[in-house]
């Protein structure tokens, strides 16, 4: 895939204490960030388009590095915790 600055991409926060990237032309959710402790309340991803950053209402600011590798990394450390949790 192009770099992530090269492509229309979104970040949205939830009260499910997520931050999820979005492609715009396909409406497709790229990825879920899980981290936070409470409700996301801002998001953004940064000018360069490499990370994106949110702020929750557990008091924190968290960076996303939104680089391919760095969003596949995330993605299977998630399902080694899922695995681990059945």
């Amino acid at each position: 895939p192009p770099p992530t600055s090269s492509r229309a991409l979104a970040v949205s926060g939830s009260f499910d204490k997520t931050v999820k990237l979005w492609d715009l032309p396909t409406g497709e959710c790229l990825h879920t960030f899980v981290g936070h402790t409470d409700v996301v309340r801002g998001c953004a991803i940064t000018a360069d388009g490499r990370r994106a950053v949110s702020g929750s209402s557990d008091g924190t600011v968290k960076f996303w590095d939104l680089s391919p590798k760095a969003l596949e990394d995330s993605a299977e450390r998630v399902q080694q915790q899922i695995q681990q949790n059945m």
